[in-house]
């Protein structure tokens, strides 16, 4: 049985935490259900951070999920709900299927899977999700910068007007806090946001895109983009490649993203995820 859980099952949640990750260590599951219960984005939605699963009044199982809403088309109101960290015992593993399913029967979530492995990977299309990245692509701002581009950045300001998808101010200013960039790309009269999370690639200064409400957009205002960070010193940028598209020299068929709900044809989206909240 899945069963929602919240701040007061901190002992049980890091109890199995630890055991299904312990390559991780206590400290950073500690800071990591910090951030989720902090997190306004499931408050927002009345969305459970998490779930355990439940055999004989007993948690053997978990799964995290961290969620934001979107205006899907700019007028409805969607959850994309990240499935993150989930684990369950190996005696009850047999019925991971079970708790997935589970998940999943809520028709109105938009749901992803940002870092499955290869035997989960094999396990999503039969829950209805799609490649929604075709793996990545390393940038080297140094190379990049040189090129021609019309579009211009510039730092995100609260209240502006941008391009539908675009999370909710308090959201973005909350990912600025933990230390994530918060750009806005312009081509023309069109605004695009974008959020950057610095990372480090082989002892590298990079940022990896959170947020990209066009990826074609994206795509055309990268010389823009890696002019605006080699100036702040960032070397390299890690960008989602398209499931059909533009492969560069830095492309990588791995880490490749998975979703159910929408394709997400033209957008990155990791906001609001494990790849935001905690320290991956």
């Amino acid at each position: 049985m899945l069963r929602p859980f919240g701040p007061e099952n901190a002992t049980e949640i890091l109890q199995l935490l630890e055991e299904g990750f312990p390559e991780r260590g206590r400290a950073f599951w500690e800071k990591a259900i910090a951030r989720l219960f902090a997190w306004p984005g499931n408050r927002e939605l009345d969305y459970p951070p998490g779930f355990f699963w439940i055999d004989k009044n007993e948690p053997v199982g978990i799964i995290l999920t961290p969620a934001s809403p979107r205006m899907n088309g700019g007028e409805t109101l969607r959850p994309i709900v990240n499935v993150s960290s989930w684990y369950v015992r190996e005696t009850h593993r047999w019925k991971a299927p079970l708790m997935l399913r589970a998940l999943f029967r809520d028709e109105r979530v938009i749901f992803t899977d940002l870092t499955p492995t290869p035997d989960v990977q094999k396990m999503l299309p039969s829950f209805g999700f799609v490649p929604a990245s075709g793996g990545i692509e390393w940038i080297g701002t140094p190379f990049m910068a040189f090129r021609a581009s019309a579009a211009r950045l510039r730092r995100w300001n609260p209240g502006e007007a941008l391009a539908a998808g675009a999370p909710p101010d308090a959201l973005i200013a909350e990912h600025v806090a933990w230390g994530c960039m918060a750009l806005v790309l312009e081509q023309g009269s069109a605004r695009h946001l974008l959020v950057l999370k610095p990372i480090r690639m082989r002892g590298l200064p990079g940022a990896r895109i959170l947020f990209a409400g066009s990826r074609a957009a994206l795509e055309a205002g990268l010389p823009a983009l890696a002019r605006f960070m080699l100036a702040r010193g960032t070397l390299l940028l890690r960008i989602d490649a398209r499931p059909e598209g533009r492969r560069g020299q830095g492309y990588r068929p791995h880490g490749i993203w998975f979703a159910r709900g929408d394709s997400f044809p033209d957008r990155t989206d990791h906001f609001g995820s494990e790849l935001a909240l905690f320290d991956f």
